[in-house]
Parts: structure tokens; C-alpha cells; sequence
């Protein structure tokens, strides 16, 4: 789930491909400025299961993973915006 500048709340829906939670992350982020606060959220049940050692396709986590990139992805989309 996302949300701009609130945190989104509930349950998120079991999405096996995860096409359409993409589709609603876009929508709910299509109106964000600069300056805006963009919050991604899993609530799903398991979710913290998950990201702390559950998982054997991502046994090192998934949001700990992305924040030690968070930099380095943040770079690259500033980068490619100035071209």
C-alpha cells in the first residue's frame, strides 16, 4: 500500500504477481510533489515474519535490504531526471 503524506492503514491484498499492487502504489502516488512524504506499507499478517528470516527467497530481509540501497536508487533516479 502507499500513501502521500498519510500513512496507509489495514490489511494489504494477497497479490501473487504483484501487478496489481503496482497499479495501485502508482495511482496513490501519481499527484505526489516535491517536498511530499511518500509511505510504502505491507500489512500483511506475515509481513515482519518475512522480513525477518521467514523467507527463503529473501532471507536477509526486503525493507532493510532497500534501505542500505535507498542512496544509491535515490542517485540513479535524480541522474536519469537531469538527463
Amino acid at each position: 500500500m502507499a500513501g502521500v503524506n498519510n500513512v496507509p492503514t489495514g490489511d494489504t491484498p494477497l497479490d501473487k504477481d504483484g501487478a496489481a499492487t503496482l497499479a495501485r502504489i502508482e495511482a496513490a502516488i501519481a499527484g505526489a510533489k516535491a517536498g511530499d512524504t511518500i509511505y510504502l506499507v505491507n500489512g500483511s499478517d506475515h509481513a515482519w515474519a518475512l522480513e525477518y528470516g521467514r523467507s527463503d527467497q529473501a532471507p536477509a530481509g526486503m525493507v532493510r535490504v532497500t534501505l542500505i540501497e535507498s542512496q544509491t536508487i535515490a542517485n540513479e533516479v535524480v541522474a536519469k531526471l537531469r538527463k
